[in-house]
């Protein structure tokens, strides 16, 4: 029997070099769907407008200088160098934030967490499209192998109908035998229109994730290999997951949203500049001055301990998305490896029993040719030795659908150069 194969290394799969120039391996396909997708761009300008807020929260710590002019008329009060007529005032005035409670600083933390949790939703995009490919991948290939199949067995059964007709002629054959097979011929002829239509629509969702032609061949560049590495392996992986990334920087942003909302009930302290290029009066002789100034909340209706609480809650929102990311992860990973080594035995079991029926098949030939069996012993054999090879190709697919979804699920897949 032959071995059975199943990769222990995956990224010997994704190195498969590129075959003919015609044909389109998964690594191929995975690339061209990288630059067809909308979802990275996407996340892309989600990554650029977390960076723009980190900038912004950069901003609240640095000074800020403005610009002031106006001029003013007034009605006579006696005049004077306290009360003229008309009032000019051209300034320019500096603000440096000295003591925010704090909150600048865990607001600046917080920004730069969110940006760094934005990379990752990139890299969970990337991994949700890769499962996309990898399953419409082998769907096509499954369906265009199942019609290979089909098409052999209809050729089977057509040659059968044709050495009946002489049979039944010289009376070794019963007419009814000739109407079996042609209802079989005919139930064989409706599973390959039904797969021909589910080709075309798995061709028409490869054409729209990959931007490929409908009509471009595929070719399976991944190999098998014996053994099924331990589960231990794959949960050790799990951490790498970037959707758990993700969710543990988003409780710590949410942690320092805690520090932000709470810090707005300590004082504020600003030095405050102003260089005057227009004054009025008495004051045109004072160009510059510089002051301090504090503000300390006392009373505002219980609005800043209800951000506060409002950010505990956030916080323990993120800490529970992260508790039901890292338990599903898990039950994800133990799911398919579960999958995939029962995928594993039913190899073994269908190898087995497409050899014994193809041996059963050629046998039963031999004999009804001696005339030891009739052609529904035959036909019976021919049916049982195509269907379980139908089954064979089906699970052979299949099994590399799981395994990819196995590699993926624990932080394995291929990432394009810039997300390395």
């Amino acid at each position: 029997m032959q071995a059975l194969l199943i990769p222990i290394v995956f990224l010997n799969f994704c190195l498969v070099s590129k075959g003919a120039v015609d044909s389109v391996s998964l690594p191929d396909a995975y690339s061209e769907a990288l630059k067809k997708t909308e979802a990275l761009p996407h996340q892309e300008e989600q990554i650029k407008q977390a960076e723009e807020k980190y900038r912004q929260a950069l901003g609240g710590l640095l000074p800020t200088v403005s610009g002031f002019a106006s001029y003013q008329w007034q009605a006579a009060a006696g005049g004077g160098a306290f009360s003229p007529t008309r009032q000019p005032l051209v300034r320019i005035s500096a603000t440096q934030p000295l003591f925010r409670g704090l909150r600048d600083f865990a607001g600046l933390k917080q920004a730069s967490l969110l940006s760094q949790a934005s990379q990752f939703e990139k890299e969970v995009a990337l991994q949700q499209l890769f499962n996309e490919v990898t399953q419409n991948f082998f769907v096509v290939l499954s369906l265009e192998q199942e019609l290979v199949n089909l098409k052999s067995q209809i050729s089977a059964l057509e040659k059968r109908i044709f050495e009946l007709k002489d049979r039944i002629k010289i009376g070794r054959s019963r007419v009814t035998e000739s109407l079996t097979v042609r209802a079989s011929l005919s139930t064989l002829k409706s599973q390959l229109l039904l797969t021909e239509g589910q080709l075309s629509v798995a061709r028409e969702t490869f054409q729209f994730l990959t931007g490929l032609s409908t009509t471009t061949p595929l070719k399976d560049g991944l190999l098998l290999k014996e053994s099924l590495p331990p589960l231990e392996n794959y949960l050790d992986s799990v951490k790498a997951r970037p959707d758990l990334k993700m969710h543990s920087l988003h409780l710590e942003a949410a942690d320092k949203g805690v520090s932000v909302a709470w810090g707005a009930h300590l004082p504020s302290i600003d030095l405050n500049g102003n260089y005057y290029l227009k004054r009025f009066g008495f004051f045109d002789q004072i160009p510059w001055d510089v002051g301090v100034s504090l503000s300390l909340p006392i009373l505002n209706g219980g609005i800043i301990s209800s951000r506060v609480a409002e950010a505990s809650s956030k916080r323990m929102q993120a800490e529970l998305a992260l508790s039901k990311a890292k338990r599903a992860a898990t039950q994800e990973v133990q799911s398919l490896y579960a999958t995939l080594r029962a995928d594993f035995e039913q190899l073994k079991a269908l190898t087995e029993a497409k050899e014994l029926n193809e041996a059963n098949f050629k046998q039963q030939t031999r004999e009804y040719r001696n005339g030891l069996v009739n052609n529904l012993d035959v036909l019976q054999a021919l049916t049982a030795f195509e269907e379980s090879k139908r089954s064979l190709d089906r699970a052979r697919f299949q099994t590399k659908i799981d395994f990819l979804k196995l590699e993926t699920a624990s932080g394995k897949y291929p990432r394009p150069k810039e997300t390395n």
